[in-house]
């Protein structure tokens, strides 16, 4: 029992607990990825400039946006994850200067609201309520081994290191 007047604990550090947590299980299932082999359909490369494919990533067809630089040999796959506006291709556009100093190559998934509902996106489908949680096949979360696996199909480096980004330094989600 409460005493009267005792505080509750405050929804921020719970709700930054939350965050970190997933930020921590996103760096695993990336880190994960890396050694992973995923079913994904190929049916086209990353060329020079910008560009937009559609990847058949665990039979799930997805837009994306990507860029490769120029005059460079790229050795780093840059996944760039677009926000609530669900605009995949100005997030593509707001990391190439990144990808040319680094030379790296962009991509950028577009998850659409009607498949991907917000608990969907913006929570991988995975959430502390059991009754909540998406199916197994249809859990974004799981989406992203075989589109990093897809991707480096697509840059012709199946081994091609990877990073995972919303572009803003301080949230970048996992470097390795």
């Amino acid at each position: 029992m409460r005493k009267a007047g005792a505080s509750q604990p405050s929804p921020r550090i719970n709700s930054r607990r939350h965050i970190d947590g997933w930020r921590a299980a996103l760096r695993l299932l990336a880190a994960a990825s890396l050694f992973t082999i995923h079913a994904h359909a190929f049916d086209g490369s990353i060329g020079p400039g910008t560009a937009q494919q559609i990847a058949s990533v665990d039979g799930v067809e997805l837009p994306v946006f990507t860029y490769r630089p120029a005059g460079c040999a790229p050795r780093l796959l840059l996944l760039v994850f677009h926000g609530v506006g669900r605009d995949g291709g100005p997030y593509r556009d707001h990391a190439r200067s990144l990808a040319d100093r680094v030379c790296a190559i962009v991509v950028a998934p577009q998850f659409d609201r009607k498949r991907f509902p917000r608990n969907d996106y913006q929570y991988g489908g995975v959430t502390f309520a059991a009754s909540n949680a998406s199916p197994l096949a249809r859990r974004t979360v799981d989406l992203i081994p075989a589109l990093v696996s897809w991707a480096q199909d697509a840059a012709g480096q199946p081994g091609m290191l990877t990073s995972c980004s919303d572009i803003r330094p301080a949230r970048s989600l996992w470097t390795g």
